[in-house]
């Protein structure tokens, strides 16, 4: 017979099943790496990591920290605490909190500085393009397109890039690399060990005189 602490743990596994099962099989992404080469001249405007968002040359990194992928391979891939600012002279606008959204085919987070201030709302930041083996390109959206207005002010983006609608530029090319666990296969191993662990029970149990 297997012991109440034994017991525990299986009926433990067979609820996770049970809920992987209920939740069509979405699996948690636990970690990896997402990075975005910026293409676009930036001119005068400084891009500067912040957070946990690190930066070598043009090419920035942003740890990814949380999400999910479903049976149909749509992924919300969440990068809580990396920022990225954009400053000219005394003004800047903070992006960052960056969350991949395949389903709605965009790249969301905030923005805070000088001409916006959307705190801890989310506002597509960037929309997908065409990818290649260089990577998917991000296009600037009409929010994040308003956001540079109102921080910079429209004759400093006629200045920097000949327009003062940037909308559907390319900032970058992105390549992410998501760490995913299966938890219903995850589980299975988990009741594998614990059968395991209750066959060696039972062979060290010694045998009635």
């Amino acid at each position: 017979m297997l012991s109440k602490t034994l017991r525990a743990a299986v009926v433990a596994i067979a609820g996770l099943l049970s809920a992987g099962a209920a939740t069509a099989a979405t699996m948690p992404i636990i970690g990896g790496l997402t990075t975005v080469d910026v293409t676009l001249d930036l001119g005068p405007i400084i891009a500067t990591p912040a957070g946990v968002a690190s930066a070598s040359g043009s090419v920035f990194s942003f740890p990814i920290t949380g999400g999910g992928v479903d049976m149909s391979n749509n992924a919300s891939i969440e990068h809580d605490g990396s920022f990225v600012t954009l400053s000219f002279g005394a003004d800047f606008v903070t992006v960052g909190n960056f969350v991949i959204d395949t389903a709605s085919g965009g790249l969301n987070g905030v923005a805070n500085g000088t001409g916006i201030q959307t705190g801890t709302s989310q506002a597509q930041l960037f929309t997908f393009g065409s990818t290649t083996a260089a990577g998917t390109q991000l296009l600037i959206s009409p929010t994040l397109n308003t956001a540079l207005g109102a921080t910079f002010g429209t004759a400093a983006l006629e200045q920097v890039f000949g327009t003062d609608n940037v909308t559907g530029a390319e900032f970058g090319l992105a390549n992410t690399a998501p760490q995913v666990v299966p938890l219903p296969a995850a589980g299975w191993l988990l009741l594998a060990g614990v059968g395991g662990l209750a066959a060696l029970k039972r062979k060290r149990r010694p045998s009635a005189a």
